[in-house]
Formats: structure tokens, C-alpha cells, sequence
């Protein structure tokens, strides 16, 4: 799950380095969080989410979410 997890995150990135580029208009679809919960990167439109990935630190799981899809999470310990 951690090469799924690095794989997302890198191909969320290169999403991120243009539309931190690009200007205000384009951060809107970016999202990168990390908190005491947890940690992740996910990428929307104005009212649709895209793409996301992100580690629960309370329940110790790793989730993937595709638009508006149930997300698919696995039981890990990354932290």
C-alpha cells in the first residue's frame, strides 16, 4: 500500500507544482493537509471531487477516494 500511497501522492504533485505556478486561480484544486488526524493530497473541480489519497492517524488506515466513489482503505501503520 505504501507504493500505491507514494505512486498517487507523486501524481498528485505534478498537479500541484503547475497550479502553485499557474497563480491563485488554479490552487483551488489542489488540497494538502496534515494535522493531528492524519495527512494526505487530493485534487477537485468546483464542486466534484477528483482524486484523493490520505493516512488516518486515529484509525490507522490508508485511503484511496476517486471522485464521488466510496473510498477503498487498508488497515496500516505508517506513522
Amino acid at each position: 500500500m505504501k507504493r500505491v500511497l507514494c505512486g498517487v501522492l507523486l501524481a498528485t504533485a505534478a498537479f500541484a507544482v503547475p497550479a502553485q505556478a499557474a497563480g491563485p486561480v488554479l490552487d483551488d484544486f489542489v488540497r494538502v493537509w496534515n494535522n493531528q488526524y492524519g495527512y494526505g493530497v487530493g485534487t477537485s473541480i468546483p464542486g466534484q471531487p477528483l482524486v484523493g489519497v490520505w493516512y488516518d492517524a486515529i484509525h490507522h488506515k490508508t485511503c484511496v477516494g476517486i471522485s464521488e466513489m466510496v473510498p477503498q482503505c487498508v488497515s496500516s501503520n505508517l506513522g
